[in-house]
């Protein structure tokens, strides 16, 4: 069964938490999403398979969340900074603390996991974008913003989680046929779901590759499975209807007013990734952060794939695993290649917001007094 289909529930270890995403670039390697195959023996309690090498250190400082109130829409009374008190003053700061101690009877593992990993029964690839540094040394706020693959399989007890979270808007990106070949979302009561399909052109031709529908060894071996992926990551760009869809997505974020938001696709890996690099940008992140959490999600969905690839060469299904493995697993090229492309379009990142999304500068402020701290 290929991936994408369903979801394997692989056992993952108990993951400590990094508050501070340099702190996970500087202990990983370079060129590496941090994992390692190994077994790890940690006050008495046996994990194994993938282990994040961030999640080895047990000791790192917890940070309870400081959340402020959300924007009224006027954009001449957005503040530029928010004090403690006014933190303090927000029930949201409260009800997210609540949500996530109670959700993590063991906070390290429920909620604690690198690059925010939030831990789900029925998806692999939710996690919060709370936590990132900016290039003026400001954070971005935990439970604001989470990014996440399919929701279609959560379980009664992820349902709950995410309510306990404070889920207000799940924003879907994927296309009518996924919805219809997987299901909708499952979301707690009073969520609002938003469908904003990013399909068609290249992207329906990896669904069908990944399906079996193709023969990828033939249409995209040689490295063109590689090229397919960069030139997908050009049509966000370029393509004016994935733009509109990005954009929209955007200003949903920028005038959330209250609880969390939430954006996905099927394996929240490749329209997740851009969505997720285009919000961090405009936030100010530096560039290696942004791409150290667009190659995380090979942490979490890469060893789901890497099963189903071993199965089906083994069994002669595929032929040749290269175009496929090219397909499904995240690579810096890629993202590289939608940053080249806004670069090449309209000159920089700034006039990629302003002119290609429609975002201008007081939108900016608003997705600022939104998600940071």
């Amino acid at each position: 069964m290929p991936p994408g289909d369903h979801h394997d529930r692989r056992q993952r270890p108990e993951l400590g938490r990094i508050d501070d995403r340099s702190e996970y670039l500087r202990r990983i390697p370079r060129h590496s999403t941090g994992c390692v195959r190994e077994r790890h023996q940690h006050k008495g309690i046996h994990t194994g398979g993938f282990r994040c090498l961030t999640a080895i250190d047990h000791h790192c400082r917890e940070r309870r969340a400081r959340m402020g109130a959300p924007p009224d829409g006027s954009s001449r009374d957005l503040p530029t900074d928010r004090s403690d008190a006014d933190h303090e003053r927000h029930p949201r700061n409260t009800v997210f603390r609540q949500a996530v101690t109670r959700t993590g009877r063991n906070l390290g593992r429920r909620y604690g996991g690198p690059m925010g990993l939030i831990d789900l029964q029925g998806a692999i690839n939710v996690r919060d974008l709370g936590g990132f540094r900016t290039a003026d040394g400001r954070r971005t706020a935990r439970g604001r913003l989470l990014r996440g693959d399919g929701l279609h399989k959560l379980t009664d007890g992820d349902v709950a989680t995410l309510a306990e979270l404070g889920l207000r808007t799940a924003i879907d990106f994927r296309s009518a046929e996924e919805i219809e070949h997987a299901g909708p979302d499952r979301l707690p009561d009073g969520a609002t779901a938003i469908a904003l399909p990013i399909a068609g052109g290249n992207l329906g031709q990896t669904l069908k590759a990944i399906r079996g529908e193709t023969t990828a060894d033939e249409d995209l071996g040689g490295g063109r499975a590689a090229e397919l992926m960069r030139e997908i990551n050009r049509q966000f760009v370029n393509d004016p209807e994935y733009r509109a869809a990005f954009g929209r997505a955007l200003r949903l974020i920028s005038e959330s007013s209250g609880g969390a938001s939430l954006f996905h696709c099927s394996a929240g890996k490749d329209r997740t990734g851009w969505m997720t690099a285009i919000v961090l940008t405009a936030l100010g992140v530096p560039r290696d952060e942004v791409t150290a959490d667009y190659l995380a999600t090979n942490d979490y969905v890469w060893p789901t794939y890497e099963a189903w690839l071993t199965r089906s060469t083994e069994s002669g299904v595929i032929a040749d695993p290269q175009p496929i493995r090219e397909l499904l697993r995240q690579h810096p090229s890629y993202i590289d290649a939608a940053f080249e492309e806004a670069s090449k379009r309209y000159g920089s990142f700034d006039r990629f917001l302003s002119e290609g999304l429609e975002f201008d500068d007081t939108d900016r402020r608003r997705l600022r007094y939104v998600l940071l701290e």
